[in-house]
């Protein structure tokens, strides 16, 4: 035989209470089992498009990660609960296709349409004078179309006559190349450089510096024993080379007798600093 307490420990979601000789009490223990009552909400989808993925970030206290379907578990009566539905189309979509997403056990479900826009289509706002533009032209597909006698990215620059449009630009040209060598853009005759990762930018005139490419020696930009300076390694006093690998000395290319070469050649990058090479010159 078993107590009415060991039966609702066996049934999920039972509720156990105390019925008093008149019965008075039998709508507040029905109320209280109510309210007591919590459940799982699990929101999830019919059948997807190809290429098309949905992730669901449960917003309620104790809610499962962010996944292809949405759990919030211990949902009390009256609670309310909510999920952030992230839709990604992974390709181009042709026309429209649509999808049922909602809560398990629920007949109501919500309909989904879904499109893509893979083709530049611009719904910038034909507004003349526009302040991104300084006034001075209107914003097309996110960049600005100046008017007349005005050039730049926002139309900063005011220019006379075409021919001098054209003297601005060649000044960001390196030996008639590409505007600041493809690393920055042109504004008024001057390039702008743009920034490297790690935090650095290019520099100089035409953004043609940057010291990320120098010479490496044992896997150490200039050797560590140097700085890299606009392609180029600026060796510490006591260093030299391209990549700051030789030691300025002469100490392992000397003979017992103190000659350098024995006197038949030129040290250069001393042997100590396992770059070495002795220069002979023609015996007699």
């Amino acid at each position: 035989m078993y107590t009415g307490q060991e039966l609702s420990r066996m049934i999920p979601k039972s509720e156990v209470g105390v019925l008093s000789e008149d019965s008075k009490n039998v709508v507040e223990l029905i109320e209280a089992a109510y309210n007591r009552l919590s459940s799982k909400v699990t929101v999830t989808h019919d059948a997807l498009p190809d290429n098309v993925r949905v992730t669901y970030t449960p917003l309620c206290p104790g809610g499962g990660p962010a996944g292809d379907k949405g759990v919030c578990d211990n949902v009390k009566v009256g609670q309310m609960v909510s999920f952030n539905v992230t839709v990604t189309a992974d390709e181009c979509i042709d026309g429209e296709m649509s999808f049922l997403i909602g809560p398990l056990g629920i007949k109501d479900k919500l309909k989904v349409n879904l499109s893509t826009r893979c083709e530049c289509v611009c719904d910038d706002p034909q507004e003349d004078n526009h302040p991104y533009c300084n006034g001075k032209g209107k914003v097309n597909c996110g960049m600005c179309s100046c008017k007349a006698g005005f050039v730049g990215q926002k139309c900063e620059c005011s220019i006379g006559e075409k021919d001098e449009e054209s003297s601005l630009r060649a000044a960001c040209r390196k030996d008639n190349g590409t505007e600041c060598e493809g690393r920055g853009d042109c504004v008024c005759g001057m390039c702008q450089c743009y920034a490297l990762q790690g935090g650095s930018t290019y520099y100089g005139t035409h953004c043609e510096c940057e010291n990320e490419s120098c010479e490496k020696f044992q896997n150490k930009l200039c050797g560590g024993n140097g700085k890299c300076r606009c392609k180029n390694c600026e060796c510490n006093p006591d260093y030299e080379g391209t990549a700051c690998q030789c030691k300025k000395s002469d100490e392992q290319c000397r003979t017992p007798g103190g000659s350098v070469c024995s006197g038949r050649g030129t040290c250069q990058c001393n042997p100590s600093a396992s770059v070495s090479r002795a220069t002979s010159g023609p015996t007699v």
